[in-house]
């Protein structure tokens, strides 16, 4: 169920980024298209995790387990970012 409710608000979030992409006049300041391919890539990235792990839950011994799929996305996030020398 958690799952499903944070693919479902990733793509609220989707819609969210996109609308404020197409109208400018609602900021103080135009999205950068980096910053919009950038915030369009990482919540994509957490739809995919989140489809993952409701793929997992029928086929894991516990339903719940099926949110190791967000501990091992947060695991390689970390690992990257100290790999690449950010803090």
């Amino acid at each position: 169920m958690f799952s499903a409710n944070v693919a479902m608000l990733g793509v609220s979030a989707l819609c969210i980024v996109r609308y404020f992409r197409r109208h400018p006049e609602l900021a103080s300041a135009p999205m950068p298209l980096a910053r919009f391919r950038g915030a369009r890539l990482r919540i994509s990235g957490l739809i995919v995790i989140s489809v993952v792990a409701l793929a997992l839950a029928p086929i894991l011994p516990r339903p719940s387990m099926g949110n190791i799929a967000f501990m091992l996305m947060a695991a390689s996030c970390r690992r990257r970012s100290f790999s690449s020398g950010a803090e």
